[in-house]
């Protein structure tokens, strides 16, 4: 037989329109939903879920540090200059390399947390984006919910989420809901 019979396992699956209003034409994909969002209000298309390139996120500690070094040294010129004798410059290094001492551990600290919450988030980043690539969103309600076999696990395929709630979700399947 030329033609076989296609098993209902390999049909293509109908979509499921809105568990809330029932209507498929205000229907797509949460990630569609999100393209469509940020052009109409002309944002970069950002995702949420994805890294702070290391430039932009050390730009303002740089430029913190660079300025509390630069006023350092200024007010130590200021004092050497004025002839406040040598108690008073010796009492301003000590106060200063405190100051910078304290600077650089804040700043080593920092990077420190942010390098951790760069890895926390790169190893919950595929299965975020897997929850976050099956979500239906309906424009009509602003609803989202799951196709029945796409839902995620303890997840009812016919109960509507805020798009708040899927977030929480989307992020919960991260491991990082404390973000979200």
């Amino acid at each position: 037989m030329a033609s076989e019979a296609l098993d209902i396992q390999d049909a293509v699956p109908q979509l499921v329109p809105c568990v809330s209003c029932g209507q498929m034409d205000g229907v797509v994909r949460v990630p569609v939903a999100h393209q469509e969002a940020c052009a109409e209000y002309r944002l970069p298309l950002v995702d949420e879920l994805r890294v702070v390139p290391p430039r932009q996120r050390w730009a303002g500690r740089v430029l913190g540090a660079g300025m509390a070094s630069v006023f350092g040294v200024d007010l130590g010129i200021h004092a050497a200059t004025t002839g406040t004798g040598q108690l008073g410059t010796s009492v301003f290094l000590v106060l200063f390399c405190l100051t910078s001492g304290v600077l650089a551990a804040s700043w080593s600290l920092g990077v420190v947390g942010a390098v951790r919450r760069q890895r926390r988030l790169a190893r919950g980043l595929p299965a975020a984006e897997e929850v976050w690539r099956h979500g239906w969103y309906c424009r009509r309600c602003d609803l989202v919910y799951f196709q029945p076999a796409y839902a995620p696990a303890g997840v009812d395929p016919r109960t509507p989420l805020t798009t708040g709630e899927f977030r929480r979700m989307v992020f919960t399947a991260g491991g990082y809901e404390d973000l979200a």
